[in-house]
């Protein structure tokens, strides 16, 4: 049986001071906050490696507006998340194990979401990309960096009219490819890491 007052170990302490361990029953005290403070993302990877209460935990923070799962352990599965967390607008999983099928899961968030970040998470792919152009169409920044998105999927992008910040550092992004995007309003184009022809 679950203890709601087992304290969880957690190494972060920046965001309380000198605190390094709560309690599961303390999350509950986030649900009216807009985002996901540092210091439950440090104890959600500590939890990450059992999800049934990661889930249980996260879908009762129902008021989240921001989630960043950087580094973390989420995967496909995790992201199940999703449908009981419908006031997210910004999600950060760079650098996790999530791939195309994963992100298909945050179709509950398809009426708001606006930011996605998916840095260096190497199982997005081109038919993943499609998927975010045609699903969420108010999304206005997306991270694909050093993804296995290809020329290809980049020229997805122009077909989303409200992009405003596209990150593509580290692909093989073409001239052919950025002139795709000229009819977007954007005010960042991450091109860092990219073939000199970028």
């Amino acid at each position: 049986m679950l203890d709601w007052e087992s304290p969880v170990p957690c190494q972060h302490k920046r965001s309380f001071g000198p605190v390094n361990r709560y309690r599961l029953s303390d999350f509950f005290a986030f649900r009216k906050l807009g985002i996901l403070i540092e210091g439950v993302q440090a104890c959600v990877e500590t939890l990450a490696s059992k999800i049934g209460v990661v889930l249980l935990v996260l879908g009762a923070v129902r008021q989240l507006r921001k989630i960043d799962l950087t580094e973390t352990k989420f995967d496909d599965k995790s992201l199940e998340i999703g449908a009981g967390m419908k006031n997210l607008i910004w999600v950060r999983l760079n650098r996790t194990s999530v791939t195309d099928g994963g992100v298909k899961k945050l179709a509950p968030l398809a009426k708001q979401l606006e930011r996605l970040d998916l840095d260096q998470c190497k199982g997005f792919t081109n038919s993943g990309l499609r998927f975010v152009v045609n699903t969420f169409p108010k999304l206005t920044a997306l991270h694909i960096g050093d993804t296995s998105v290809t020329s290809a999927g980049i020229r997805l992008l122009g077909a989303h009219p409200n992009l405003r910040e596209i990150w593509l550092s580290s692909l093989h992004t073409t001239d052919d490819d950025v002139k795709t995007l000229r009819n977007l309003e954007l005010g960042l184009l991450d091109l860092s890491g990219c073939p000199p022809r970028c």
